[in-house]
């Protein structure tokens, strides 16, 4: 009824927001681009004969950068102080960060960040509201996390929002009202994350490169979070945050002597003290290959990263070649990652790599979300170009490109005052060299095939890494020893046994199960019976209440509205009478290929599954998988669009408890999970009363508040 829910939201996820409508549209003045065709092909005529076109001109040196100093001072409970001033605009900005080591949190996982979030929540003198209110009436912005916080507004009334910002800082109330928000946000997150790939990536990346024992392995969990209390969250505070390891930079309008008033007037009386350090045994790279599954039966892609802990600080001059092999490799939609698996292969719609410096430990990623099918192509393609680029220098050409576009990237990064104020702070908290910033664009220029051979042979070790994969297992186990030693986890990285294939039982077949399930909500009979049907659900999302509205009015005619109730405003219409297939949203009509128009058509029937026996749809049983801790029979159905979706019936009680489908978007193909449960019956047909849906990471739990059949639906209710 409404398992293709999900699939309808997926139109455009971010349109739910209404703040994330406005498009912006630029105008070409087009006087001005002809008479720059004019005087470029005029010159390129003068000049034509006195230059060899048939060879490029030679790169000029790299030059140093002017950056600049920014004024600095330090305070004498051992702030230190930088102030980049920039008086275009009437704004200043004031950011604050703490040189701390990391944290093992044990049982208490992620209290350190949730400290962090609830500095913002109020103060020993003001409360969370009061907070917002003088901050909003100021024009500002206030933020907080673990290891620092920033202040942003107008000049006028920064004195005013620095005052607060350090009351923010230094007087943090941690109150237990808060606390509670904060956990309940942090437990509704969590359970989105459970069912999104890249979410389950990242958690058992972290496990499987750092070690559970270290802190940048630890995985915040729902007991973790449960276990927090505010006294956590005070004792950090207190030994932590103390002004002997803070850095602040003030960016805009404003002079060093101003800002060195507001310091000493709001946080000299910061008391110095003593800050923990913490020594942890570094974690090593594997001695081979290790591949980590996690099993998700109903996931219709791979994701898959290659990866491994590496030793690189910020500052080393390592940074430059390492810099300019990533992006060769897989810096973008040039890098060798794309061009091999979207472009040339076609197994995904981005393959990229990262490299990750840090103080203590970095890392080094390869990673793509693939289609199942090609996952084993997938990981000799990806072997394929870890070992190439270690093994074969790079041509001059793919070297020049790499370093150009990186010399770009920094350059237009200079615009930006606060990028001076962070370089500043970079060299500062990491011991950098003085003039790092000032030659990087000699360093890029500098970096040789030599260079990049021997960074990829240093921090690239495809036979010595981690290879995380979460996927349906079923369809590539078989092909994963060939590239090492395989291991399964959960979720949270947690050891498990490896998923068992369990047989159907005889005489069990797609149709069958079907037949079952229409027996179990009532029948085929009794839902012959009705005639027209609506139903409402409810769900919170964005901290605002979502109202579901569908109705149907047999054979053909369909309405479904999804509303943000406070606002009155609609978010998603949808309109199928016969043959006439419309969905609008905030509004705005949206076109419609004739697959989704299909797609929508067969929705017109409250009980779709009655045609799934017929011969528009083709089915085929999968097997039996686990969803949400009970087996399921998996049965995939193709209609006569092609568009397949997989669904999935509980083998004890037949009803139906997940639906799975994918949608392509401009940022690939996006999965929709519906879960049903909670099924009760309504004048004798059984309904499901608890509806999830899930678009990538976006989860949405309705709750369904009323059903009402043959309650006299007329036509023109559907105009």
């Amino acid at each position: 009824m409404i398992t293709a829910l999900s699939s309808i939201i997926c139109q455009n996820p971010q349109k739910i927001k209404r703040d994330k409508l406005v498009h912006t549209i630029k105008t070409l003045n087009m006087k001005k681009i002809f008479c720059t065709i004019i005087i470029v092909l005029c010159f390129a005529g003068f000049s034509q004969a006195q230059i060899n076109r048939a060879k490029a001109p030679k790169p000029g040196p790299a030059p140093e950068i002017n950056i600049g100093t920014p004024a600095s001072f330090t305070m004498t409970n051992g702030i230190r102080v930088f102030v980049v001033s920039n008086h275009s605009v009437p704004k200043v900005t004031a950011s604050l960060i703490l040189k701390l080591d990391p944290v093992q949190e044990g049982n208490k996982a992620s209290y350190v960040s949730m400290m962090g979030d609830m500095m913002r929540r109020g103060t020993t003198t003001k409360s969370k509201a009061a907070l917002d209110e003088e901050i909003d009436f100021l024009g500002g912005n206030v933020s907080t996390s673990s290891d620092g916080a920033s202040a942003s507004g107008l000049t006028d009334n920064f004195d005013k929002l620095f005052a607060i910002f350090s009351d923010v800082m230094l007087n943090p109330s941690f109150a237990d009202s808060e606390l509670v928000k904060v956990k309940k946000q942090a437990l509704s997150s969590l359970k989105a994350a459970q069912d999104d790939p890249g979410s389950i990536s990242s958690n058992v990346t972290s496990v499987v490169n750092y070690g559970k024992n270290f802190p940048y392995g630890e995985v915040e969990t729902e007991a973790t979070v449960n276990n927090i209390a505010t006294d956590d969250l005070k004792s950090y505070h207190h030994d932590y945050w103390k002004p002997n390891v803070a850095y602040m930079a003030f960016v805009g309008d404003i002079t060093e002597a101003h800002a060195k008033e507001l310091v000493t007037k709001y946080l000299s009386n910061w008391k110095e003290g003593d800050v923990p350090a913490h020594a942890y045994n570094i974690p090593q790279k594997p001695a081979k290959v290790l591949i980590t599954v996690v099993d998700r039966p109903s996931a219709v892609q791979t994701n898959i990263n290659i990866t491994a802990p590496i030793v690189l600080s910020p500052g080393d001059m390592d940074n430059f070649p390492v810099s300019v092999m990533n992006q060769i490799l897989g810096g973008g939609m040039s890098g060798r990652l794309f061009q091999d698996l979207r472009e040339k292969h076609g197994y995904t719609y981005g393959a990229y790599s990262s490299v990750s410096n840090d103080p203590i430990i970095g890392s080094f990623s390869a990673s793509a979300a693939v289609r199942t099918a090609v996952t084993d192509s997938s990981l000799m393609r990806f072997m394929y170009e870890l070992n190439l680029i270690r093994n074969e220098k790079v041509d001059e050409k793919k070297l020049d490109s790499a370093k150009n576009q990186l010399s770009g990237n920094f350059a237009l990064s200079l615009e930006r005052p606060a990028r001076i104020a962070q370089f500043a702070l970079n060299i500062a908290r990491y011991n950098m060299p003085a003039d790092y910033y000032k030659n990087y664009l000699k360093s890029i220029a500098a970096v040789t095939p030599d260079d990049i051979e021997r960074a990829a042979q240093k921090y690239i070790t495809p036979g010595q890494a981690n290879i995380v994969l979460v996927g349906n297992s079923k369809d590539f186990a078989k092909q994963l020893p060939q590239f090492g030693e395989v291991q399964y986890v959960d979720i949270y990285g947690n050891p498990v046994a490896a998923p068992e294939n369990k047989e159907i039982p005889a005489g069990v077949t797609a149709g069958s199960i079907i037949q079952n399930y229409l027996k179990a909500i009532g029948g085929e009979e009794k839902l012959k019976t009705v005639k027209d049907l609506s139903l409402k659900a409810t769900a919170s999302a964005m901290g605002q209440e979502i109202v579901l509205q569908q109705s149907y009015l047999m054979p053909d005619k369909y309405k479904m509205t999804l509303m943000l109730q406070s606002q009155n405003l609609t978010i998603v219409k949808i309109l199928v009478n016969g043959d006439s297939v419309n969905m609008e949203q905030m509004g705005q009509s949206i076109p419609l290929t004739s697959e989704k128009k299909t797609e929508m058509k067969d929705q017109a029937n409250p009980f779709q599954e009655m045609n799934f026996l017929h011969g528009k749809y083709t089915l085929k049983l999968k097997g039996i998988e686990p969803v949400n801790g009970s087996d399921a029979y998996s049965v995939a159905v193709t209609n006569d669009a092609g568009k397949t979706t997989t669904y999935y019936f509980d083998t004890k009680t037949g009803y139906e408890v997940r639906s799975v489908s994918t949608e392509k978007t401009p940022q690939g193909e996006v999965s929709n999970t519906t879960d049903l449960s909670d099924y009760k019956p309504v004048d004798g047909v059984t309904f499901p009363f608890s509806i999830s849906t899930q678009n990538g990471p976006q989860k949405i739990d309705f709750t369904v508040q009323e059903v009402k059949i043959n309650s006299g639906l007329k036509e023109n209710d559907f105009e």
